[in-house]
C-alpha cells in the first residue's frame, strides 16, 4: 500500500557562508500531499536549546521559517513527528508516516580575524589548477580590487594574503579572486577580511 510508504525528506537550505545569517529557513518535502496538525515538528540546538518557528506552504512542500537566530556554530535538530502528520488520498482513512523523520543543520562559524587560517598560497598552489579543489576553507587577506557590483562588474573582490602570510615561494600565488555573486558584505580596498567557501578552478574562491 501505498500510504505505508509515506515518509518526509528535508534538506536543511543553510545561508550563505560569506556572512553569518543565523536563521535559516528549512524545507521539509512529503511524497505526497499531507496535512499537519498542531506541534508536528520540533527544532532542538545544542546551544540555544528547543526552537520555535512558523511555517507556510504544503501540501507537499512545507517551508519552517524559525523565530529569531540561532547561535553561532551550533547543530540543530529537527524532528517531523509522525503523529501529527496525515496523508490526504481518500482510497481509505488517512494515514499517518510510519515514523518520526529527523534531520539536522550546523549554522555558522563564528569568523575571527587574526584566527588560523589556510594560506591564500596553499588554495592556490604551484600547478595549474587548486589542490584543494572542492574542499571547504577559511582564508585571510587585504581586500586589493573590489568589483562586487553585477552585472557591469565580475560580482567579487581580489583578496591577497598579508605580506607576514606570504610563503616566499615564486611558484605560489598569493592572490584570489572571491566570488560571492553579490550576496555578501560590501568591502573595500585595504579592508582585512576572513572568508569560508569552496576551492575551485580559474583560481577563484566560492565564498
Amino acid at each position: 500500500m501505498r500510504d505505508q510508504r509515506l515518509r518526509a525528506l528535508a534538506e536543511a537550505d543553510l545561508a550563505r557562508e560569506l556572512v553569518a545569517r543565523l536563521a535559516p529557513a528549512a524545507e521539509v518535502v512529503f511524497t505526497e500531499p499531507v496535512d499537519v496538525a498542531g506541534a508536528w515538528f520540533t527544532i532542538d540546538c545544542t546551544t540555544s536549546g528547543l526552537r520555535t518557528a512558523t511555517f507556510s506552504g504544503g501540501p507537499v512542500a512545507f517551508t519552517l521559517d524559525p523565530d529569531g537566530d540561532f547561535a553561532f556554530d551550533e547543530t540543530c535538530t529537527v524532528t517531523v513527528l509522525a503523529a501529527n502528520v496525515t496523508d490526504q488520498d481518500a482510497d481509505d482513512p488517512p494515514d499517518n508516516m510510519a515514523a518520526d523523520h529527523v534531520f539536522s543543520f550546523q549554522t555558522e562559524e563564528l569568523l575571527t580575524c587574526g584566527d588560523p587560517a589556510t594560506g591564500i598560497h596553499a588554495v592556490q598552489g604551484s600547478g595549474t589548477s587548486t589542490p584543494l579543489a572542492g574542499q571547504r576553507v577559511t582564508i585571510e587577506g587585504v581586500v586589493v580590487g573590489d568589483y562586487q557590483l553585477q552585472p557591469s562588474e565580475f560580482g567579487g573582490f581580489y583578496l591577497q594574503e598579508e605580506d607576514a602570510h606570504a610563503d616566499g615561494d615564486p611558484a605560489t600565488s598569493e592572490g584570489i579572486f572571491v566570488f560571492d555573486n553579490g550576496f555578501g558584505v560590501d568591502v573595500a580596498p585595504g579592508d582585512v577580511v576572513r572568508v569560508r567557501g569552496t576551492a575551485g578552478a580559474a583560481e577563484r574562491f566560492e565564498g
